[in-house]
């Protein structure tokens, strides 16, 4: 054994491990093919993409030269997805066309921005004559530094979206023109075609408010066709339908433009002239009993002599009425007694 005072032997120091084989650093050959083989993967999934996305996809370096471009867009151009690549994009469609896109992709190239809702009508490749309409959006591919690297296009086919738009703009336009017309029908008389009582009535409560916010005139008129009785019993009802036609033209044609005719019942018509006050509302009857005068009524036994009976009423005048309806009784009870006084004459003449 070993005395406390022998020394130790010294120890054996522990040989180190063998390293092990490892696998060999890739080359910087490896790698690139590597890299080339990853992007041409990338590039072939790409080209299958935009060879079968349904929408229209085009991407265009800065200087307008067709890197990547979908069926819809070839078709629409005229040429095949292949004839495409490598060509600029002033090459391949219609110059008023390029005329309309460069603003928009020199925008892009500028501001980076992106171009929303352009819309276009273009000539359908596989309709010769008709059009098909589109809507795009282009966008900047930025690269890390700001720069842009291409202009990425997206168009969609909207043409069945804009028929829809356009049948249902002349659905509408024919709704509101049967609306107009149902409106006129509810305000004219079906015979004569003038305006009816209820019409007539509304306007003249509207021309009463503007007599009393203004102080300008109006004059109404009431006629009635002389004798219409015996015309209807003599000649029958046929005869005086066509005289109620006869007058009604023969008002509306003798009136200015701004003046109101109606028919307001059986063989009664009324009109309202506008700014027309009781010193030139004179004349003005006189034209339309003229007028009357001049439309002799053919029947089988001969043409007759029509004739109106006309009472007038305007404001300012006598007496002051203090009211449209008011207004209207007057010029009713004048008629009437012109009729009575035309009954007269042809009494005492017989």
């Amino acid at each position: 054994m070993p005395t406390p005072h022998s020394k130790k032997p010294a120890s054996r120091a522990t040989p180190a491990k063998p390293t092990r084989p490892g696998r060999p650093a890739k080359t910087a050959s490896q790698t690139l093919r590597n890299a080339q083989a990853e992007a041409k993967r990338w590039k072939t999934r790409l080209d299958t993409l935009y060879a079968t996305v349904p929408i229209g996809l085009i991407y265009v370096t800065p200087t307008f030269v067709v890197e990547h471009v979908s069926r819809l867009i070839a078709d629409l151009h005229g040429s095949s997805i292949a004839a495409h690549r490598g060509r600029r994009l002033p090459d391949l469609i219609q110059p008023e066309r390029w005329a309309r896109l460069k603003p928009v992709y020199e925008r892009i190239l500028k501001t980076g921005a992106p171009r929303y809702g352009i819309e276009e009508e273009l000539p359908d490749p596989q309709a010769p004559g008709r059009t098909r309409f589109f809507l795009s959006e282009y966008y900047a591919d930025t690269r890390k530094d700001g720069t842009i690297r291409g202009i990425q296009g997206v168009m969609q086919d909207i043409t069945i979206l804009k028929q829809a738009q356009k049948e249902q703009a002349r659905n509408l336009r024919e709704l509101k023109a049967k609306n107009r017309e149902l409106d006129e029908l509810a305000i004219r008389d079906p015979l004569t075609g003038l305006y009816n009582r209820r019409f007539f009535d509304e306007v003249l409560a509207r021309e009463w408010r503007r007599f009393q916010r203004t102080g300008e005139g109006f004059t109404v008129t009431i006629m009635d066709v002389d004798a219409f009785k015996r015309i209807n019993d003599q000649h029958g009802h046929e005869a005086g339908d066509q005289a109620l036609q006869l007058v009604g033209t023969a008002l509306r044609n003798t009136l200015r433009g701004s003046d109101l005719v109606a028919r307001i019942g059986g063989d009664e018509f009324a009109a309202l002239l506008p700014n027309t006050d009781v010193e030139h509302s004179g004349p003005v009857i006189e034209k339309l009993q003229q007028a009357v005068k001049k439309l002799p009524l053919p029947t089988v036994s001969g043409p007759i002599a029509i004739s109106l009976s006309l009472g007038t009423a305007s404001v300012p005048g006598s007496p002051p009425v203090t009211s449209a309806a008011e207004l209207l009784r007057v010029a009713d009870k004048r008629m009437y007694e012109a009729k009575r006084r035309r009954s007269a004459r042809q009494s005492n003449a017989r």
